[in-house]
């Protein structure tokens, strides 16, 4: 789904994070105007990945190019390849450095676009990071259970 800018002025978007269990430890850090789970499915339909990739973090924000810009330059040193958007750090890493760039929080009116359905950053951000892949246990399963019906009826994340 494309975002409408609410304001002619800015340009609104997503920052996100993938990660592919074919690449452990290793991130995707990106931006698109356009919903991040399409954005998924056109780097895991290509024939050069073994396996799809999962969107493990996403943010909606104003000018999110400028945004995706900074964190690569904060995170340079993990870059994996200098052209390529991968970066060898942990997940952790990548949010704190998402959060810290931020342009400036886009309006929280912005559900519709659909940022309910991935605003996991807060819960991955609190499991343990070795920087392996790995499934979710029953607990962390249920913490998404829980965060899924709060954002269905409405709720706050935090």
């Amino acid at each position: 789904m494309t975002a409408k800018p609410l304001d002619p002025n800015i340009s609104y978007g997503w920052v996100y994070a993938l990660n592919n269990v074919s690449l452990p430890g290793q991130y995707k850090i990106g931006a698109t105007v356009h919903d991040p789970a399409l954005r998924v499915k056109q780097l895991s339909a290509s024939t050069s990945v073994p396996t799809p990739f999962s969107l493990v973090y996403s943010r909606y924000v104003a000018f999110p190019f400028m945004v995706e810009s900074a964190i690569h330059r904060a995170l340079a040193q993990y870059r994996v390849n200098d052209s390529r958007e991968f970066f060898q750090v942990s997940l952790r890493q990548v949010i704190e450095e998402a959060e810290k760039h931020r342009a400036y929080p886009a309006p929280d009116s912005h559900a519709d676009l659909g940022a309910s359905a991935y605003p996991f950053a807060e819960l991955f951000a609190s499991f343990p990071d070795d920087s392996s892949p790995r499934e979710l246990n029953e607990y962390e399963q249920s913490l998404c259970r829980d965060l899924e019906g709060r954002l269905a009826r409405g709720g706050e994340i935090l």
